[in-house]
């Protein structure tokens, strides 16, 4: 039987289906769940409190429909982590559905919710006509045009939706209240469009190695349109070898022109606020899970709040604050 069946073609179902096989499914499967739990448990709490929109500097994050419920966790995790309600801008990519949006504004009551609609219409000015382009190619782009258009502020906070903070980030905040200069989370390694020299011959600047715009803190002023406007034609010349798998670099080795040819400066972020793939936080003030350590967002991120940081009553004793009856 076992030979007629391979004459015709057909594997037996164990012989297609191996026992390893199935339960590598079923746990990815299991894993799934688990992250979508997780996600929920900790972005469905109660809503943070009214935004104090006397803070001196404006926090951004740029989210989408599939990462709009690690965006909440994230800015509640920032929020927690300082004891304040921080009057966040969030950036629609152009996913986010009516309904994504509701949540947003009622998670964090005096947010500002800049709908793509909104910012697209902001630039049909005949003079930023380039620049409507390179956004609609690369959405990372909002990450630093938006930014400029839309912050309150001439200091400003950007930090990405994949990204959990456990501890007070003093350094950051300072940096923020205190400081002029542009800082950013420090990269595994050098990850721009084209090697240090190739930019440096295209632009004339050489850029601060290693940023990473997961996190940054940075003057409006050393973003500015006409900057943006002016570098990426020049940027836009060193087409990799791979350019499909690199464009997403465009707004990362962007930044990095930007601020390292401005009078302030770039520089990182101390240690405690680099990029690891490493499992365990060691110490560190936060994580940016970002590629191949993704999943671990929720699976040592969230759990680590939720079981260890004990993040559901700390958060209700936060949200409780000053909420009127």
């Amino acid at each position: 039987m076992n030979s007629l069946v391979a004459l015709n073609g057909i594997q037996p179902w164990c012989s297609r289906f191996s026992v390893g096989r199935v339960r590598r499914k079923i746990n990815k499967v299991a894993r799934q769940i688990k992250r979508r739990r997780l996600r929920r448990c900790v972005a469905l709490t109660a809503p943070s409190p009214d935004a104090n929109q006397l803070m001196p500097f404006s926090p951004h994050c740029l989210t989408c429909h599939d990462d709009l419920l690690m965006a909440i966790c994230s800015a509640k995790s920032l929020n927690l982590a300082v004891e304040e309600a921080l009057p966040w801008i969030f950036h629609d990519d152009g996913s986010l559905t009516a309904t994504d949006k509701q949540l947003l504004l009622f998670q964090f009551p005096g947010c500002r919710l800049v709908d793509r609609s909104e910012a697209d219409d902001f630039f049909k000015a005949p003079h930023l006509v380039p620049l409507a382009q390179a956004r609609q190619k690369s959405v990372l782009l909002l990450k630093l045009a938006d930014l400029q258009v839309f912050a309150r502020h001439d200091r400003i906070l950007y930090v990405d939706s994949d990204i959990l903070f456990f501890k007070r980030p003093h350094a950051l905040f300072h940096i923020l209240e205190n400081g002029n200069g542009n800082y950013f989370t420090k990269d595994i390694s050098t990850a721009y469009i084209a090697t240090l020299e190739v930019l440096q011959e295209l632009t004339g600047v050489r850029p601060l190695e290693r940023v990473n715009s997961g996190i940054f803190a940075l003057n409006r002023t050393d973003i500015g349109l006409d900057r943006i406007a002016d570098t990426l034609p020049k940027i836009d010349m060193a087409k990799h070898p791979n350019w499909t798998l690199h464009r997403h670099l465009i707004e990362q080795t962007l930044v990095a022109l930007l601020t390292t040819s401005s009078a302030s400066g770039a520089a990182h972020l101390p240690p405690e606020y680099d990029l690891c793939f490493e499992r365990g936080l060691h110490g560190a003030v936060c994580r940016h899970y970002v590629g191949v350590i993704r999943e671990y967002f929720e699976l040592e991120g969230l759990q680590t709040l939720l079981l260890e940081m004990e993040f559901l009553s700390r958060w209700q004793r936060f949200a409780n604050r000053n909420r009127k009856h």
